[in-house]
């Protein structure tokens, strides 16, 4: 190559890189910038015209055939590569490198799929439409990989106009595609993909239902009432979760089989030898849910104390409530205790409490018992003497929002969670995700149902490095695109440098 034909090559690349510098740089395509690839363009047409009977003899060379011939030994084993990849999607072999094990099915979930005695069926309803039929796929490779531990995995799917039957002995709503579980006859309706929410159908359906009953008698709130401030939204959705709900008349005597009484709103006077009764069932072994609202018929008060928990009956105000909204609609969030039953809620998604009051911890501390904080209101909230916004703030700053008493004794193993709200429960508030989810947490542990706040999903460990586009960008200039500029140019010259 002559001197005049290398310096047009030379300009050519050096207007070229300018020009992605600029492009880099700027995070964008300006209209100069194609004058930079004009002049790029000229140079590279110009070095080839006044090196013509080079570029004749460099494409006989053997070099250029070496280069040609290493070419297609990268082309085919790209080639090879993909085919390997697709015959190992295809035979569902994966090996997974990750330090925690973010794509394998965590161990509980394989013991239970293993011990599985009966088929378990995965069913599938959909609205027969292009996008739902694209992310079928997606719902049946999930199951597959359940599918691979227990052959007693099936995997249905209907459209819910082709089989209406089944949308209805289903009981489902009106969405575009909902997954269900079926197991002995038991039916469990999957919120997710992920694998934290179909261990937790797994678990629910291959579980005995648990019995909770609900105090039906002092005036508390029922849960055969559709009306706003009743309960029968909640108790559908716990019954579709697989427990059973019953009503109990009176505090005469509390049924064997209870694994939870919950007392709702109450709003007439306990009894002395009704809170004895209450006492008694604790001390051995029974859980309990008080959810109580102020201003109302109290008889409790020692009863809590003996549990080390105080209810203040005071009124929370949020000091900083939005335009429209009343200030005795409050935020909740998990709080300094971060007990596992606000550990299961999802970020950003908080329980709202409606005309409610703040519950505190005694601090007189007794051998074997642990008192945690379950909620706390947020600082900017305000507690105040009476439901009337003016007047006198009584308590500012850490309120807990529920408290929960537990014995760590194996002869006083008892569970109790005072709330100092009961409208979160009702029809108007508890189909809100971060409430519904704070419900469903908080039954599943006074339930004694642990395994299912304790699934959660495995997440990657890493270090992110942040960077804005236009430092991606440099970066990639003054660092990717020279190194790799020098290594293939000096591969290239070391094979080509006898025709320089």
């Amino acid at each position: 190559m002559n001197r005049l034909g290398k310096v047009s090559l030379i300009l050519s690349l050096f207007c070229f890189l300018v020009t992605v510098g600029f492009k880099l740089a700027l995070s964008g395509w300006m209209p100069f910038l194609s004058l930079g690839l004009g002049v790029a363009l000229f140079f590279f047409v110009f070095a080839l015209v006044v090196n013509i009977k080079y570029l004749k003899v460099l494409l006989k060379s053997e070099s250029l055939h070496f280069v040609g011939k290493s070419l297609l030994v990268i082309f085919l084993s790209f080639v090879l590569l993909v085919s390997l990849n697709y015959i190992v999607f295809k035979i569902n072999f994966f090996k997974d490198m990750t330090d925690n094990k973010i794509h394998s099915l965590q161990p509980l979930t394989v013991s239970l799929l293993r011990a599985l005695p009966e088929k378990v069926e995965f069913f599938y309803f959909h609205v027969d439409n292009e996008f739902v039929k694209g992310f079928e796929k997606i719902v049946r490779d999930e199951v597959q990989r359940y599918k691979n531990i227990n052959n007693n995995i099936i995997f249905h799917s209907y459209s819910v106009f082709k089989r209406p039957d089944l949308a209805k002995e289903f009981k489902v709503a009106d969405e575009q595609s909902t997954l269900y579980l079926r197991y002995k006859g038991r039916i469990q309706r999957v919120s997710d993909l992920k694998e934290v929410d179909i261990l937790n159908a797994l678990l629910k359906l291959t579980k005995d239902p648990k019995k909770i009953y609900f105090l039906s008698s002092h005036k508390t709130r029922q849960i055969d009432d559709s009306s706003t401030f009743g309960l029968s939204s909640m108790k559908e959705q716990l019954e579709r979760l697989h427990y059973q709900l019953d009503n109990l008349k009176s505090l005469d005597q509390i049924p064997v089989d209870a694994t939870l009484l919950a007392i709702v709103g109450p709003r007439q006077q306990f009894l002395p030898q009704e809170t004895l009764l209450l006492e008694k069932y604790l001390r051995a072994g029974g859980s309990l849910l008080m959810a109580l609202d102020p201003g109302e018929s109290g008889g409790y008060e020692s009863f809590l104390k003996a549990f080390g928990i105080q209810f203040e009956n005071n009124f929370i105000f949020d000091e900083q409530s939005q335009v429209g909204q009343s200030p005795l609609l409050v935020i909740t969030h998990g709080g300094e205790d971060l007990h596992e039953v606000p550990r299961s809620l999802t970020d950003g998604q908080n329980p709202f409490f409606f005309i409610s009051s703040s519950v505190e911890v005694l601090p007189e501390k007794v051998e074997g018992r642990q008192i945690s904080s379950l909620l706390e209101y947020l600082p900017t909230a305000k507690a105040r003497a009476d439901i009337d916004p003016k007047s006198d703030v009584v308590k500012s700053g850490r309120m807990r929002a529920a408290v929960l008493s537990e014995g760590l004794e194996e002869s006083d193993f008892y569970r109790l969670a005072v709330v100092g709200d009961s409208d979160f429960l009702t029809n108007q508030f508890s189909q809100q995700a971060g409430t519904f989810d704070f419900i469903v947490s908080l039954v599943s542990y006074l339930s004694k149902d642990e395994d299912l706040l304790k699934v959660r999903p495995s997440l990657p460990e890493a270090t992110p490095l942040t960077l804005t586009q236009t430092q991606l960008n440099l970066y990639f200039l003054f660092f990717i695109l020279p190194y790799a500029f020098i290594f293939f140019a000096g591969a290239l010259f070391f094979k080509l440098r006898r025709f320089f």
